[in-house]
């Protein structure tokens, strides 16, 4: 078994188990204030610097060696503070954090006050710093002392108490610098937890304060990346854990982007079930993020609450989860399906989720349900110039965004500007949409056409070239019907009464000839625009020079399926079809890489309602 590694990447500065550990311990402000060293107020080791401070603003703090914070570092300090209703307000100093570079040059970031300690105020607490050398008049409250340098020597706390005290009533201890938490190895038998992670962060040795048990949950501050080491080199990880409530706490001394759930490398694997990710404030609402499109994730009925974005990648498959109140989601293709995302808060004319990949979100949002907050003018989804032109939403639901398009608060971006976008829409609702210049089609009451190829013992074919065309008389497409085609350079535009098609169909073009001058005429083409109801334009391959004439006459017909099925064995489309449409083609494998099949034939009828799902069992040609 490959046991998980749990590490992280502080570096001790002082661990104040002594007056004299990592210097002399001095009393910031001058004076005394009967600094000592016991194990009363200890969270790390076995001791803690403590002294009483009695109706005074003091402290206990200590030159160290200087040290010089990277750019996402951040300095972790414990703080015991046992009378909190003698503690003045977080804006006048109640509790500080004291970062400088000497006892007369420093920068107190407060971090506590009579007006903020709840139940948790008599016991340590780790505060997170970003050391600055400015100070804040305003939230979250910064005062300097003297000229502070930028690489810091020296560091403490304070605490400004209002009343007379009968003992040491405050205690510095662990003081550290660096990110966060780093989890590798585990495997399926023995995986990485959020649980195995805090075990090790409450160990007396240890008390990082980065994600520590609270209240039946934990509470995460700092990064927390599974799948790389304590340098920050990707390596591999298996994590898995269920049922767990994680709060990302507010720090406002930090960097806004500074908790984060980071998951990498491409052969980590990172699945969580009925997890609740929460902020509990603003300044760092924390985030999740994925680095490579290659880490396998399942996300099953999570909810993240008031968090900052989510980037997530290709192999994530989240399923029946919730995004509430949070931050944008970047989908880069992922799988988010039976899903809620409700309330986004981000800016104006900005979008929940983000789906920029050449790939149709249909398979990929299923199911899901976006909902406006009652404040703000935002977008559910946000289709980017790299998604394709014709596109389907399956049972896909909007709610609560405005009814007109073109509107900062429509359901739907369109960042294309030129061209035309077909949405095609099966089952749910139908969106309003904003296009910065494309024009938008939505077409509502789509149906699915897939062809599923596979051999008779039922393993799926894939690389199988398709063609399924319509046929009959009785359906709503053209079926050999009698065309004109005028071509400019490699634009062809046909002349077809009432051909009732739009742009993406597909249709084949017959009757020209295999002549060199007019072949490129010939064959499947999917159709670039619809001036009118009687003429669409589709590319050509290369110029050829003039118009065809045909042969007898030049025909167009209708296209259902046209490429080679994927992985699974499937080739899908998505259309709305008036009526039952009767359909005929073939199914073959004759290129590499083998085996080869026999061509095969394919028929039947799409119906308007249910589509079609017709399955082809292939013969192999030995």
């Amino acid at each position: 078994m490959v046991a998980p590694s749990y590490t992280e990447d502080l570096n001790d500065i002082t661990l104040a188990e002594s007056t004299s550990d990592g210097g002399t311990w001095v009393a910031i402000g001058g004076g005394n204030i009967s600094l000592g060293a016991g194990s009363d107020f200890s969270m790390q080791g076995n001791n803690a610097v403590d002294s009483k401070i009695s109706n005074v603003n003091k402290g206990p703090g200590v030159p160290v060696t200087s040290f010089s914070p990277g750019t996402n570092d951040h300095v972790f300090t414990w703080i015991f503070q046992s009378t909190p209703g003698l503690t003045a307000t977080l804006a006048n100093e109640g509790v500080a954090v004291v970062i400088g570079t000497t006892s007369a040059n420093f920068v107190k970031f407060h971090v506590e006050g009579s007006d903020t300690y709840g139940a948790e105020g008599r016991v340590g607490i780790c505060y997170p710093v970003r050391y600055v050398t400015s100070g804040s008049a305003s939230p979250p409250y910064r005062t300097v002392t003297g000229s502070p340098g930028a690489t810091p020597s020296f560091v403490g706390a304070t605490t400004s108490i209002s009343g007379l005290v009968k003992g040491s009533n405050f205690a510095v201890d662990a003081v550290r610098y660096g990110t966060g938490a780093y989890i590798t190895a585990g495997e399926s038998g023995d995986p990485a937890t959020f649980a195995g992670f805090a075990t090790d962060n409450d160990n007396v040795d240890n008390r990082w304060g980065i994600l520590t048990a609270v209240g039946g949950g934990y509470e995460l501050q700092g990064r927390f990346v599974v799948g790389q080491d304590n340098a920050g080199t990707p390596t591999l990880a298996y994590f898995s854990d269920s049922n767990r409530v994680i709060s990302f706490v507010d720090t406002p001394h930090t960097l806004t982007d500074f908790t984060q759930i980071i998951i990498d490398h491409e052969s980590t694997v990172f699945n969580i079930t009925n997890c609740t990710f929460q902020a509990l404030g603003t300044n760092n609402p924390g985030r999740l993020v994925f680095n490579n499109a290659a880490t396998v994730s399942a996300l099953t009925t999570c909810t993240f609450s008031k968090m900052g974005i989510s980037t997530l990648r290709g192999a994530v498959i989240a399923d029946g989860c919730t995004w509430r109140g949070c931050g944008q989601i970047t989908a880069n293709s992922a799988t988010i399906t039976n899903s809620t995302i409700a309330n986004y808060t981000g800016a104006t004319n900005t979008s929940a989720l983000v789906w920029d990949t050449n790939l149709d979100p249909d398979g990929y949002l299923d199911g899901t349900t976006f909902t406006k907050g009652t404040t703000g003018t935002t977008h559910a989804i946000e289709f980017g110039t790299t998604s394709p032109t014709s596109m389907t939403l399956t049972d896909v639901n909007f709610s609560g965004y405005n009814a007109s398009n073109n509107q900062d608060d429509s359901a739907i971006h369109i960042k294309r500007d030129s061209g035309t976008v077909t949405i095609n829409i099966a089952g749910g609702n139908s969106p309003s949409y904003r296009s910065d210049g494309a024009d938008v089609a939505i077409v509502s009451d789509t149906v699915n056409v897939t062809l599923t190829a596979q051999t008779a013992a039922g393993s799926p074919i894939g690389s199988a070239a398709v063609f399924i065309k319509a046929s009959g008389v009785s359906g709503p497409f053209p079926v050999g019907e009698t065309v004109t085609i005028a071509n400019s350079g490699t634009t062809a535009t046909v002349t077809h009464t009432d051909h009732g098609l739009t742009v993406n169909d597909k249709v084949y073009i017959d009757g020209i000839g295999f002549d060199d001058v007019y072949s490129p005429n010939w064959g499947v083409f999917t159709i670039t625009s619809t001036p009118d109801v009687n003429t669409y334009t589709y590319t050509m391959t290369s110029d050829p020079g003039s118009s065809p004439t045909g042969g007898t006459s030049i025909t167009s017909t209708f296209v259902i399926l046209s490429g080679t099925t994927n992985g699974s064995g499937q080739i899908t489309m998505s259309r709305v079809f008036d009526n039952d449409q009767p359909f005929t083609g073939w199914i073959r494998k004759s290129t590499d890489p083998g085996p080869f099949y026999k061509e095969g034939l394919v028929s039947g009828t799409v119906s308007s309602s249910t589509g079609a799902s017709p399955v082809a069992l292939m013969v192999l040609d030995e």
